[in-house]
């Protein structure tokens, strides 16, 4: 997809087809990314961890899970969001979020 970079943020911009992505390696166990939308709307993220959807283990206490079993974050307002906290502690793991719609702004990502 399309972002526009600048000083504090990326604002994802859209893309003629599919979704934007962000995919980030880590060595942690929890993960938490300061995000929020312009204008202040639900833009809806998709949450996979190595691959996979995450499992309700793993999940922070921001995941929600669709009938399907999808794990995915409700972004509406500039805050923190809780994204992963895995039970297993300290481990290595890729994790790819796919944006749903325009406007979604990334701030930074904390590990712990």
């Amino acid at each position: 997809g399309y972002w526009d970079v600048v000083e504090e943020h990326a604002r994802y911009k859209g893309k003629e087809e599919g979704e934007g992505r962000i995919l980030i390696r880590y060595t942690a166990k929890s993960l938490n990314w300061v995000a929020g939308s312009s204008p202040e709307r639900e833009i809806r993220v998709e949450v996979f961890l190595d691959g996979k959807p995450l499992s309700r283990t793993e999940a922070g206490r921001d995941v929600v899970f669709s009938g399907e079993g999808q794990s995915y974050l409700s972004i509406r307002e500039n805050r923190l969001y809780y994204v992963v906290s895995d039970p297993q502690g300290y481990r290595t793991h890729t994790l790819m979020l796919k944006v749903k719609g325009e406007g979604l702004e990334a701030f930074t990502f904390t590990f712990g």
